[in-house]
């Protein structure tokens, strides 16, 4: 699992696909599924206004699914509009 923000959904999800063929144990993942004909599923779970507010939702999201033992990537798109679709499911 991995969460994130953006305020652009979709030029995000492009930028970490691009480095889904190079690098980290996030990119190793997603490549995996790729590979193996799956896609990984990209769930929009909140929306703000501001780049302070987005830090907070994300900052509380992570604490909250450590503290339910959820396995993260991380610690700190609109998908039907673009070819990013092909490689991933956008859940909203």
């Amino acid at each position: 699992m991995y969460v994130g923000q953006s305020a652009n959904v979709e030029t995000r999800t492009k930028s970490h696909m691009r480095e889904a063929l190079s690098q980290s144990e996030f990119y190793d993942w997603v490549r995996g599924k790729i590979e193996n004909g799956e896609k990984p599923v990209i769930k929009v779970v909140a929306h703000a206004n501001s780049k302070k507010e987005l830090n907070a939702i994300e900052k509380q999201t992570i604490e909250e699914l450590s503290a339910n033992g959820a396995v993260l990537f991380n610690k700190t798109w609109n998908a039907r509009a673009s070819n990013i679709g092909k490689y991933v499911d956008l859940v909203d």
